[in-house]
């Protein structure tokens, strides 16, 4: 018997050879295996009839008798072709497998053996089953391949899927069933109904007669929601965990926000902020001045005013001689930030040293911008990934803000974090994430939500067609055109990349200007453009001499 902690190389079948294997792609006990999920599922309960087969229909389970068997040499090295002619009560047929030259011992005259497999037909109309699955009824393995809703797995390390099967079936019958830990605590899986760890894994791996394919295909079962909710128990034990240890790390960076810091953010305003803005400013400014750093999630539709609080939180820093990061996921974002904050700054008379750094920067001006925010000269600075890379030293680095949360990972966050002790942080995103998920996904994050527009916007409309609907969509943005707007469509790649069937923006573009719009003047900007023919397409977009742009 084993443990869930037993070394993989004590499993008979794989040994300490393989076990190296699988060490090397993280697998190293007994436990790890048994996570190894299938991809589907294949139901190979019902038996089919020799006499019903047909080239091209479905794979069929089938209980045959061998007749006789071979081994073909071919001449080319190291490939083999074992062939075998097989029959049950109402035909006969060939099967033959390829580079498998053991079978030449195990399916001899006389063997009684299950295949799933389906029909071929050769050049010269002559049908054969081709590589189909096999499982000899009186060994060890019998009734895991065939004769039940049998697991696919992929290749893992040098193992193929029907050894992985077997691997897992063996696994499951050895182990103690007391040696897996459960990972949620009983009450709460009583309270949920949910059954143990290993009899999760076990229905899921060969699942039990009374479930159906549909259900496992559908994600519907009870051993499914089980190992979801255990994951997602995992997940959000791990964020308290994070979160109680942000929130026991005592404040670095201390800020006074007093009434003559309030009239000086106040001159930046062009507007009157909104109650909402208001509200979340407010508990920004209770996590500056609190005893542990700030670690919260803004969310606000496109529109809401997302940017401007983030700046007021930025000029607090600022105001207060630290220096405040943006970092945002593209060029495009980081010049659109660069030019509205520029604008804002400048009406209001106040000077930060406002620089952006970008992966694009040239040598020089790159090396002038990295001695800004090294000396501390640049007190906001805007950016891409590149604000992370090692070469970026801050001098006084102290509220770090996260444009897009969406579009990083935590090890990128973390990566531009680490460039300070303990930075207060504020993440932005516009993906209307209902609070549930929001919690679910960023449970180590406060969240402030801003869930009113300004006066004067234009609540989005959002409505989602497909791809039979192209043709009235093209048809749409005309009209708006005629009637003097301006549109953009957003595709997620720059050009066409093979193994890809995404739409790509340049393609779009000139098939757009060639075939839909050619009366139209059609643009096009993503983030490979040069910065001044991004400059170029921006202000003539501006300008409104670009009626569709793609992006």
């Amino acid at each position: 018997m084993l443990e869930a902690t037993s070394p993989l190389q004590y499993l008979k079948g794989i040994g300490p050879r393989r076990a190296e294997i699988l060490a090397e792609i993280g697998l190293h006990t007994l436990e790890d295996l048994l996570y190894i999920l299938p991809i589907r599922w294949e139901d190979r309960r019902a038996f089919g009839r020799l006499a019903e087969l047909r080239p091209g229909m479905a794979d069929r389970t089938l209980s045959l008798r061998v007749l006789t068997s071979r081994l073909i040499r071919t001449r080319r090295k190291n490939f083999s072709i074992f062939e075998a002619r097989l029959e049950d009560d109402s035909g006969e047929c060939r099967a033959i497998w390829y580079n498998q030259p053991f079978l030449q011992g195990k399916m001899i005259a006389g063997q009684r053996v299950i295949l799933f497999g389906s029909l071929v037909a050769d050049r010269r109309g002559q049908t054969r089953l081709e590589n189909p699955e096999y499982e000899f009824v009186d060994e060890d393995e019998a009734g895991i391949h065939a004769g039940r809703i049998v697991p696919v797995y992929r290749k893992v390390g040098d193992i193929g899927g029907r050894a992985l099967r077997a691997l897992l079936h063996r696994g499951l019958t050895e182990l103690v069933a007391e040696a897996l830990p459960e990972v949620v605590p009983a009450t709460i899986r009583e309270r949920h109904r949910l059954p143990s760890r290993l009899s999760a894994l076990t229905a899921l791996h060969f699942p039990p007669p009374e479930v159906g394919i549909d259900d496992l295909e559908q994600q519907r079962t009870l051993a499914q929601r089980a190992l979801a909710f255990e994951e997602a128990f995992v997940v959000q034990l791990g964020f308290a965990v994070r979160r109680d240890h942000w929130r026991r790390q005592p404040r670095v960076v201390r800020y006074e926000i007093h009434d003559a810091l309030r009239d000086r953010l106040a001159r930046v305003l062009p507007f009157r902020l909104t109650a909402a803005q208001r509200r979340v400013l407010r508990e920004i400014a209770s996590d500056l001045t609190s005893d542990h750093p700030m670690n919260r999630l803004l969310q606000g539709d496109v529109g809401s005013g997302k940017t401007i609080v983030a700046l007021l939180t930025m000029l607090i820093a600022v105001e207060n001689g630290h220096q405040a990061a943006l970092m945002a996921p593209t060029e495009i974002l980081v010049e659109q930030h660069q030019r509205s904050i520029a604008s804002l700054l400048a009406s209001a008379a106040i000077d930060v040293g406002l620089c952006s750094l970008t992966g694009s920067l040239r040598a020089a001006p790159r090396r002038e911008t990295l001695a800004k925010i090294g000396s501390g000269e640049a007190r906001l600075v805007i950016g891409t990934h590149a604000l992370f890379e090692s070469s970026v030293t801050f001098a006084k680095l102290a509220l770090v803000v996260v444009d897009e949360q969406h579009r990083f990972g935590v090890l990128q966050r973390a990566a531009l974090t680490s460039k300070a002790e303990r930075p207060d942080v504020l993440v932005m995103t516009a993906t209307p994430i209902p609070r549930s998920l929001t919690l679910a996904f960023s449970g180590d994050l406060d969240l402030s939500v801003i869930d009113e527009l300004p006066p004067g916007r234009k609540p989005v409309r959002t409505v989602v067609r497909d791809e039979r609907d192209r043709a009235s969509v093209w048809a749409g943005l005309r009209k708006e055109v005629e009637r003097g707007r301006q549109a953009y469509i957003v595709v997620p790649l720059v050009e066409e990349t093979e193994g890809s069937d995404l739409q790509a923006a340049t393609e779009l573009a000139e098939r757009l200007q060639r075939e839909v719009f050619p009366q139209l003047s059609i643009g096009l900007v993503h983030g490979r453009l040069e910065a001044k023919d991004k400059e170029t397409v921006m202000a003539r977009l501006g300008a409104g001499e670009i009626q569709i742009l793609v992006a």
